[in-house]
């Protein structure tokens, strides 16, 4: 019975760290990029093929744009893992620590010269009910990072250590779906879909005559929009404080409960997304 026991805890102990794997090719990484403006594309990521360099063995990692034909994969780069839960990447000079998923709290993580310090480590359940290691990084930027166990960065698989914020102090990218065995595991909660194309209000505000003022605010926000949609005002960690519809023509936004800080509005409406930056004083 004691042999049994042993054998079920050493399989089950197999199954969870396999699921926890990062690099595997039943794995796609969606990637939403964002310019100052707020317009938006997406690249999908996938690890196929081997290659080997000196006496390692490398998963080869390519991407594609969502929009483009999913048949035409580039080249990105070469990884390796280990059985300690680290990731490295190949480079000319040699393997440089990409991920290390051992980190607690307190613990400094550097990569390309950029100092990350881990804030707090807990879990999250992914929609297949896996419990995976999330920690969260604070750094110089104020963006910050957070990587979960067996999927990566939350800003995409291949953007540890950039420096984190375009000039609005959001995250220039942003991970909107990790898929694993044609399966959405994790759904980004701030992205509205997998492959988000937006287009910023700053470049749509003449033709479509969306108004927002004042910018900043102290207590009331409005909003002169000529169609219905829905509003959304996340914080710079891309989470929502605020959602609600609103009606054509005029709406009042009472933001006076809000901390002093930098947020993202985002409007949705049947044919488009539109995001800009509010700073709230």
């Amino acid at each position: 019975m004691k042999k049994l026991l042993f054998i079920f805890s050493f399989v089950s102990m197999t199954i969870i760290a396999n699921a926890q794997t990062l690099i595997g090719t039943n794995k796609l990484w969606y990637v939403v990029y964002y310019d100052d403006f707020y317009n938006s594309t997406t690249a999908i990521f996938k690890f196929k093929g081997d290659t080997t360099f000196a006496t390692h063995q490398y998963k080869k990692l390519y991407s594609t744009w969502a929009w483009a034909d999913t048949s035409n994969w580039n080249y990105v780069n070469a990884m390796r893992e280990d059985s300690t839960s680290k990731i490295y990447l190949h480079t000319d000079t040699g393997d440089v620590l990409y991920y290390n998923f051992n980190l607690i709290q307190n613990d400094t993580f550097i990569f390309r010269g950029h100092q990350m310090f881990v804030d707090s480590v807990n879990n999250v359940v992914l929609n297949n009910n896996e419990t995976r290691k999330r920690i969260y990084f604070s750094d110089t930027t104020n963006c910050g990072d957070i990587w979960i166990t067996g999927i990566g960065s939350m800003r995409g698989l291949t953007f540890v250590g950039f420096l984190g914020c375009n000039e609005f102090l959001y995250p220039p990218n942003v991970l909107s779906c990790f898929f694993e065995n044609d399966t959405l595991n994790y759904p980004n909660v701030s992205i509205y879909s997998c492959d988000q194309e937006a287009i910023g209000i700053k470049k749509i505000c003449n033709k479509n005559s969306i108004n927002i003022f004042p910018n900043p605010v102290t207590n009331s926000i409005t909003i002169e929009n000529q169609q219905q949609a829905i509003l959304e005002i996340l914080n710079i960690q891309g989470q929502t404080i605020l959602q609600q519809q609103i009606q054509p023509v005029k709406t009042d936004i009472d933001i006076s409960a809000f901390t002093k800080g930098v947020y993202i509005l985002r409007l949705c409406s049947h044919d488009k997304t539109a995001m800009t930056k509010i700073v709230k004083e």
